[in-house]
């Protein structure tokens, strides 16, 4: 069959612009709003986006964003920015959140950083994830993303020439493997994203981690710039790998990215196919437009609603995510 992009054929652009199109789609389970509100109690969003950031206006604050999701329950928070280290700022928040949720009888999110090997610090740089892991830093320093809008994958797509690769000439560059060796040595309990990596990249990555004894999570493989088939993802999964389904790449964006190609069936399919057992619901919110905790409620929403029972709801975005941060 004819495939116009990584995963979808002719059939499927024929049928989803076919002018009945939403009418033709299976009926809906008759779940409500405030019943998939339930489920966002105790869920960990492990990538989130926020202010204060240098690229795209207007984003919801990080500090807005945990005191909603401490007034809905959740249980932890990890903010992502493409240019610096984030662990100093959710050491912040974290302190500031604690008389704000006392005052309302609120439990505070936990909330945790990391850092994004983008050219802002250096690129593969070992010194910034040692320094990730040290004083005030180390406890708040939950995840190490490979590089984002720097990689190669995602300035050679946006014709800005090449990128920051892990590769050498078909091999992990030497400060990649270290990076894995500082996340393997440190007592604090730590992952590692790929975030924008060719497959071929994240292939190798994944060999790595595992003989290391490294959590990776492979980041919004139902992204189009990321997006995995079937078959890439059954064979990350067999190297320990965890498939991480991002919100925002199901259901899109009414403002930063209005039109925006979504992959949701594909997800639904990635999901099926992997099990729950190495796939990690996140949002990947915190975009112009889209505030992490209604975009949580809204994927357990629309996944419930599609008969994806909660005990698998629960799986995804409370049991494995916590388990791959080391929350308790």
């Amino acid at each position: 069959m004819e495939k116009v992009a990584k995963v979808l054929t002719v059939d499927d652009l024929k049928k989803v612009t076919h002018p009945a199109y939403p009418y033709m789609l299976p009926e809906m389970s008759p779940v409500s709003e405030e019943e998939a509100f339930q489920h966002v109690r105790n869920t960990v969003d492990m990538h989130v986006h926020g202010a204060p950031t240098g690229w795209m206006p207007h984003r919801p604050s990080m500090l807005k964003t945990s005191q909603e999701a401490s007034a809905a329950g959740m249980k932890a928070l990890a903010f992502k920015d493409h240019y610096y280290m984030t662990s100093p700022i959710a050491y912040v928040i974290q302190e500031a959140l604690e008389p704000w949720c006392a005052e309302r009888g609120l439990r505070p999110v936990e909330v945790y950083g990391g850092v994004t090997l983008n050219y802002a610090v250096g690129g593969l740089n070992p010194a910034v994830v040692k320094a990730a892991l040290k004083g005030d830093f180390r406890k708040h320093t939950k995840v190490i993303w490979m590089p984002s809008i720097d990689s190669d994958l995602t300035r050679r797509a946006a014709n800005l020439g090449p990128g920051i690769t892990i590769l050498e000439n078909g091999r992990l560059k030497h400060e990649v493997k270290e990076i894995v060796d500082i996340v393997a040595g440190s007592d604090n309990k730590v992952a590692i994203e790929t975030s924008h990596l060719y497959y071929e990249e994240i292939l190798a990555l994944a060999e790595e981690c595992e003989k290391k004894g490294v959590d990776l999570v492979v980041t919004h493989a139902n992204q189009e710039l990321t997006l995995l088939t079937v078959e890439e993802a059954l064979n990350l999964v067999e190297r320990k790998a965890w498939i991480q389904l991002a919100i925002i790449s199901m259901l899109g964006t009414p403002i930063a990215a209005p039109g925006w190609v979504v992959n949701y069936h594909h997800s639904i399919e990635l999901l099926k196919a992997v099990g729950p057992d190495r796939i990690i619901l996140v949002t990947d919110a915190g975009q112009t437009g889209a505030k992490p905790v209604e975009y949580m409620k809204m994927g357990i929403w629309s996944l419930l609603s599609r008969d994806i029972g909660a005990d698998v709801v629960a799986k995804i975005t409370i049991y494995n995510p916590s388990r791959v941060l080391g929350l308790k």
